[in-house]
């Protein structure tokens, strides 16, 4: 496992503005992890650039690691596991 180096919004601060500051909406990732997860937010959250206004904020490292390795198939993400940020999020079952 890499190291986590990059500070990253569990609630992308585009979708939720509100969550810039908060310092409950920040994990320590590794930079992969980053970008696996800012492309797994696009399909999450985006559709053809604009945000779907219907889509939950999901605040939940586990939860988002478990609907990044169910989103897509992608080896990548299936099989290492996916994201792993500080669970101190976990708040959600």
């Amino acid at each position: 496992m890499t190291q986590g180096n990059t500070i990253d919004h569990t609630i992308p601060i585009n979708f939720d503005p509100t969550k810039k500051d908060d310092v409950n909406n920040l994990n320590v990732i590794c930079p992969e992890c980053h970008r696996l997860k800012t492309d797994w937010e696009h399909k999450h959250y985006y559709l053809h650039g604009k945000r779907i206004v219907s889509a939950e904020a999901i605040s939940n490292v586990k939860e988002v690691n478990y609907l990044m390795r169910q989103s897509d198939g992608d080896p990548q993400t299936s099989n290492s596991g996916g994201f792993k940020g500080n669970t101190k999020n976990s708040n959600r079952s």
